[in-house]
């Protein structure tokens, strides 16, 4: 994880959207933020004036153990 990168489009981001922590992509939507999982189950979630958002780290790196 890069505490000094920026998360820019694209990037996948550790992030606090009202107090809820969550690992997702970072889009936008006009200038709105909008944060898309990876597992096509779930929705985007679309950021809306008035909710506090906070990029905590960009995602550098993933380590898996399938075992």
């Amino acid at each position: 994880m890069a505490k000094d990168r920026e998360g820019g489009a694209g990037n996948i981001v550790i992030a606090c959207v009202n107090g809820a922590a969550t690992v997702k992509r970072l889009g936008r939507n006009g200038r709105m933020p909008v944060l898309f999982p990876e597992n096509p189950k779930y929705a985007p979630r679309y950021t809306i004036e008035g909710d506090q958002m906070e990029i905590w780290r960009v995602v550098t790196n993933s380590v898996r153990s399938f075992g």
